[in-house]
């Protein structure tokens, strides 16, 4: 239930390196409202900037074994009072977190998402074994849409033992 989630840290923990290494928003177009200074370039007030939540999430200087998939990253972050709602709104615990987007544009539906993926893959995982097939390739491969989703997971849902 709703009243479980905050509970569910380490299922919460394992969503947000999902979507640190497959982010659904690949790319985010913001406009510049002011001319400002990156690096050596100058970005022009009103200039469209594309920004790639699929390499920030990659990038060495912000992330330890950034091509690691490793959960406990975020139970330290979580344990300094921070939550799942933080990561969206803050960007995480390097500034450089936005599978939704950052800053005021970010997906309205973030808290919603957040909430249900947690319950559901809680619920799922009591219950059910996901296991890769033999014939699958070794990570789903990429199909950039609107969001970045898989084009196929093939997987076998498997009944945990003792469970009716």
């Amino acid at each position: 239930t709703a009243a479980d989630f905050a509970s569910l840290r380490y299922v919460t923990a394992v969503v947000c390196e999902s979507m640190r290494l497959r982010p659904p928003a690949f790319m985010v177009g913001r406009c510049a409202n002011r001319t400002a200074t990156l690096g050596s370039a100058t970005i022009e007030k009103g200039t469209t900037i594309l920004v790639a939540p699929y390499l920030l999430h990659r990038d060495k200087h912000h992330w330890k074994d950034p091509e690691r998939f490793h959960p406990e990253r975020w139970l330290a972050w979580f344990g300094e009072g921070n939550n799942a709602m933080a990561l969206m709104s803050g960007l995480g615990p390097n500034g450089v977190y936005m599978p939704f987007g950052g800053g005021p544009r970010n997906c309205i539906g973030t808290g919603f998402a957040m909430m249900e993926v947690v319950l559901v893959m809680a619920q799922i995982l009591q219950k059910w074994e996901l296991k890769p097939t033999p014939l699958g390739p070794s990570f789903p491969k990429a199909a950039p849409l609107i969001t970045l989703r898989p084009e196929k997971v093939p997987l076998r849902v498997v009944l945990r033992q003792g469970v009716q």
